[in-house]
């Protein structure tokens, strides 16, 4: 059986991209997984001062990261479902 761990996760993203929202303290991140489903996180500070955008990036990145870990959970969870239902379906079942 399949177990979604960070690793599997990191090894399925083949796209990352950044933006910082002009006027903003707002850091986005874009993750694109091997699926193409693309999941987005945000990182904002309150008060411009202590922005940084290296610190954006990184939580940003988590954001969206726990969105795709998030999602492929969903994919497992889905793949044991119909493999349950699956087997336990015999000829006279529908």
């Amino acid at each position: 059986m399949l177990k979604i761990t960070p690793e599997f996760v990191e090894s399925k993203i083949v796209g990352e991209h950044y933006w910082v929202v002009p006027g903003t303290t707002t850091t986005l991140c874009a993750l694109v997984p091997e699926n193409g489903v693309t999941q987005f996180g945000e990182s904002s500070t309150a008060h411009g001062r202590t922005f940084n955008e290296e610190d954006g990036r990184k939580y940003s990145r988590i954001m969206a990261f726990n969105k795709v870990l998030g999602a492929y959970g969903i994919i497992l969870k889905n793949k044991i479902f119909e493999e349950s239902r699956n087997a336990n379906s015999g000829p006279d079942q529908v």
